[in-house]
């Protein structure tokens, strides 16, 4: 697990992200390239340009989140890259609905939407099981981002990408991909989300920005800070808010308040019983502190195995911990035990 201190200035953290993972990048890059043929049988360079001509989420950005266009110019001036592939790279989830949505129109099954995830809400504390595809491994990340006109923040990544989950001195999100609910090619992406409302002061105030925005993908997003615990279901057509005064608040990858009728798009059975079998192991799991949530994220089935039908692993696993002082603690990569300890 790599840990990069970055300056404040977003242009400045870029470059300096690209340049000091400039390798990693370009493995990661190639990696990327690989899978997306694998996948779509598609030469990679051509589906990212039909990609990025499909979905129109850059107006959204520069409205809602316009400083961290500044950074991923930087990161692909750093790491010597074309920028266009960069941006692209920074929209996970958003490639995984566009290519979704393609699929459905074939009359294909949708899969899994790329992704698993499980995720833990307390007062003061969220954390995460970061779940992924395989080739996702090796390039864990942790980002600490100096603090000047916006709060310092310790984001949780891969190299070359703005953010999966984070924390700052005041607020902590984890998500969870959603992939039964509706998505469209317009809205704020997912990673501009997560890092617009990490510069909120209150978990309030973070949960009604990501109220406030039109979403490109389903998502449920999990905030804590010192007080409340409080979670965001998002999809393009609008948010429920739910947990708000709740002990514990848990999530996994299906929608529990947005889907109503047939507005929810069906998931691949394996899909659905991996999601549900994990959400009904945290509810049984009696967490209530740090020790008892990084417990119940080390166990079968939270803790994600490949398997033939969900290939996804666990990337990492998060605790966010609001105390005296901010602690991320992070262990990275399936298999690994220790858990570093990160401090704002």
């Amino acid at each position: 697990m790599r840990v990069l201190d970055l300056p404040a200035s977003p242009r400045a953290r870029g470059e300096a992200h690209g340049e000091a993972l400039r390798d990693l990048i370009t493995e990661g890059f190639a990696r990327w390239r690989d899978d997306l043929a694998a996948a779509t049988g598609e030469h990679p360079t051509e589906w990212i340009r039909d990609f990025l001509l499909a979905v129109d989420v850059r107006p959204a950005i520069e409205r809602w989140a316009p400083s961290f266009l500044d950074e991923v110019a930087g990161i692909a001036a750093g790491a010597g890259l074309d920028h266009d592939e960069v941006f692209a790279f920074q929209l996970v989830d958003e490639q995984w609905c566009y290519e979704a949505r393609r699929r459905a129109a074939r009359g294909v099954d949708a899969g899994d939407g790329g992704s698993g995830c499980s995720t833990i809400g307390l007062r003061g504390l969220v954390a995460q099981n970061l779940d992924l595809p395989r080739w996702w491994d090796g390039l864990q990340t942790v980002l600490r981002i100096a603090g000047g006109d916006e709060p310092a923040v310790v984001i949780v990544t891969a190299a070359g990408f703005l953010t999966m989950n984070g924390t700052s001195e005041h607020v902590a999100i984890g998500v969870n991909a959603l992939p039964d609910v509706p998505s469209s090619t317009t809205g704020l992406p997912v990673a501009y989300a997560i890092r617009q409302a990490l510069l909120q002061p209150t978990a309030e105030l973070a949960a009604s920005l990501l109220e406030s925005v039109d979403h490109a993908s389903g998502q449920s997003y999990l905030i804590a800070d010192r007080v409340d615990t409080i979670g965001v279901e998002a999809d393009s057509e609008g948010t429920t808010r739910f947990g708000k005064g709740d002990d514990v608040v848990l999530h996994t990858n299906h929608a529990l308040h947005r889907v109503r009728g047939d507005r929810g798009r069906s998931m691949a059975s394996a899909a659905l019983a991996n999601t549900t079998a994990r959400l009904a192991a945290l509810e049984q799991a009696n967490v209530r502190d740090l020790d008892t949530v990084t417990t119940a994220l080390s166990c079968a089935p939270v803790l994600r195995q490949p398997t033939v039908e969900l290939g996804g692993i666990t990337y990492a696993t998060v605790a966010f911990e609001l105390g005296e002082r901010t602690v991320a603690h992070v262990r990275g990569g399936p298999g690994a035990s220790e858990f570093i300890r990160v401090e704002i």
